[in-house]
């Protein structure tokens, strides 16, 4: 009996089926209800609480919107109490369509096949929940390649290796990944066992394209934790020009601004995978290292970031053009499907997640020690707040220029002047430094201080080192050349007493582990929140067994307590995936901190 011939029965009174008579169906079945309109089946991806995910069906024109087990095998379907007919020619060409991708209802998806749904058939992922019990998602057949104990010489924690086997899984797709766990929980271990898992076919090498300030770190990682690879870093004067030199490494590690000095050298190679380290630095799209990296040819590629969106949803673009550039759509129809608005943050979120391991401090690493943060208010001297009065009054100076003067003043005098009064006169907050140095110190703890000018970091190292002579004061900043970096950072953990590293956090505020230390102190603040919070982290990541003391220090009343606001609020917003920070302040925040004065509240 055909489904159009039941229908036609009850809508347009046929009185006769196939030589049969017969009545209205309903008339015979009253408990079923015939539907005049066809089964209207939707795809869903669904997720369960276990965080994988398959392909089901949702009956959107049934009562209550149930989901079905598979499609329909005849030209008509009765769910619950309701009879619909059904395009039969449509279901077959729809499941035709997903079996030609290997996609089963009810199988868990792969990577690839989630993010072809989501992207070229428009679907969104939905939380299957309790209204469902009888839909279970069955077994994926290709399962992710096996992981050998040896791919690293490190105990792993769980989530790590989790990582590890989404991230090899897709590189066995063909896919490229943002590895965006939060600063502080491995993310180097999880790459370096990546590569490691993919040297085991001969062939070209890895490559690691990283900020010039880490390079040194990368290789010493590696040849920690895979002392199986042979790494070739492709950094200085005397780097290599020639291809087959990087052909015989495993894995090559070099820096941003060389990659684009030597890019047809890089792009005489085929790259088993490229890992692109703090990968931040190329948010912008149409910059020569963003470009470049489209360029070269690899496997696959990986980005790592532990703050993947710092000024707006492009950031995210420009990171997932590179690894999966046939998924996205054009920069211009991407700003205006993604308006930096949390809607679009929340929805650009549920697209990209086949692409992204991203897992929280709070979330994995319950094991950390524990973490005190702390904004420290301090009121300004006399003579600081003069000098703060007498430049915010100063209407010869641009906006943007007295701001920057502001702050050099908070920081210290002698920014503007070297023949001001030194930090040690007439600043308290310098005071209520030390007097946070001076505890962690009785108490043999490591400090780092990160200061934002050099002259700052020029007089606290010089009064640190003459005030505490049985203390090791280094410091790391512009001033220290790069290949200088991890040994400062050597000598900083070796030493067997209290120490403070003074850092300038830009310089030295990614991409390097300083566990030694428990103690940190913001003197500065800066405009981007993740430039702080990465500072942070530099201390409070795994390997750190002691409690952490974050303390951020102000003058009340001054640029410095309304960029601290600014930031609070920044990070609220990023934390709905949405615009963290711009590295300036709009003209109204402008207006709004030159209103302030700290000459009232002076002590």
């Amino acid at each position: 009996m055909k489904g159009i011939d039941v229908w036609s029965a009850e809508y347009e009174g046929l009185k006769e089926i196939e030589g049969h008579a017969c009545s209205r169906p309903s008339t015979d079945l009253p408990d079923l209800e015939f539907s005049a309109d066809l089964l209207q089946l939707q795809p869903v991806i669904v997720a369960t609480n276990t965080g994988r995910t398959s392909l089901a069906l949702q009956a959107i024109n049934a009562v209550n919107q149930p989901l079905v087990e598979s499609w329909p095998s005849t030209d008509q379907d009765i769910i619950g109490t309701q009879w619909f007919a059904v395009d039969q020619d449509d279901v077959t060409r729809r499941s035709e369509e997903l079996a030609s991708r290997g996609i089963s209802l009810l199988q868990e998806l792969t990577e690839a096949q989630e993010l072809w749904l989501l992207w070229h058939s428009n679907l969104d992922v939905e939380h299957l929940s309790g209204e469902f019990p009888d839909i279970v998602v069955g077994p994926r057949v290709d399962e992710a390649p096996s992981l050998p104990s040896e791919l690293v010489k490190a105990t792993l924690y769980p989530y790590q290796t989790t990582g590890i086997s989404k991230l090899t899984s897709m590189a066995s797709q063909g896919l490229g990944c943002l590895l965006a766990d939060e600063m502080g929980l491995g993310k180097t271990i999880q790459a370096i066992a990546v590569m490691s898992w993919m040297s085991r076919n001969v062939g070209s090498p890895s490559l690691v394209v990283a900020p010039s300030s880490t390079t040194a770190n990368w290789c010493r990682e590696l040849g920690r934790f895979a002392p199986h690879l042979s790494v070739y870093e492709h950094t200085g004067s005397q780097r290599t020009g020639d291809p087959s030199v990087l052909r015989n490494a495993d894995v090559v590690v070099t820096s941003f601004d060389l990659l684009i000095r030597d890019e047809f050298l890089m792009r005489e190679i085929e790259w088993k995978t490229i890992s692109v380290d703090e990968a931040q630095n190329i948010k912008n799209p149409q910059a020569q290292r963003a470009q470049v990296l489209k360029r070269l040819r690899s496997r696959t590629k990986m980005a790592i970031t532990g703050t993947p969106i710092e000024n707006s949803l492009t950031d995210l673009w420009s990171i997932m053009s590179l690894l999966a550039p046939d998924h996205l759509s054009s920069l211009d129809d991407f700003k205006v499907r993604y308006p930096d608005e949390t809607h679009a943050a929340l929805e650009l979120g549920r697209r990209v997640a086949p692409l992204i391991i991203r897992r929280r401090v709070n979330e994995v690493a319950g094991d950390l020690p524990a973490r005190t943060d702390a904004l420290v208010p301090v009121h300004t001297s006399n003579l600081l707040a003069l000098e703060y009065e007498r430049v915010r009054l100063d209407e010869s100076l641009a906006p943007l220029a007295k701001i920057g003067y502001l702050r050099q003043i908070c920081s210290s005098l002698r920014c503007l002047d070297n023949s001001n009064p030194p930090i040690t006169s007439g600043n308290p907050k310098y005071e209520q430094a030390l007097q946070i140095i001076a505890e962690a110190f009785s108490r043999d703890c490591k400090v780092l201080l990160f200061a934002s000018y050099t002259p700052t970091i020029d007089e606290i190292q010089q009064d640190l080192g003459s005030r505490f002579a049985s203390a090791l004061v280094s410091r790391l900043d512009g001033q220290v050349p790069i290949g200088e970096r991890q040994s400062t950072i050597d000598a900083f953990t070796d030493f067997s007493g209290p120490a403070i590293l003074v850092l300038n956090p830009k310089a030295a505020g990614v991409g390097i582990n300083i566990q030694a230390a428990n103690y940190v102190i913001h003197y500065t603040p800066e405009w981007n929140p993740a430039t702080i919070d990465q500072a942070s982290a530099r201390s409070y990541r795994r390997g750190q067994s002691k409690p952490v003391f974050v303390y951020s220090l102000y003058y009340k009343d001054t640029v410095e307590e309304l960029m601290l606001e600014r930031v609070q609020a920044k990070r609220v917003l990023s934390a709905h995936g949405l615009k963290a920070a711009e590295e300036l302040p709009s003209n109204r925040e402008i207006d709004e901190m030159l209103m302030r004065s700290p000459k009232e509240s002076s002590v």
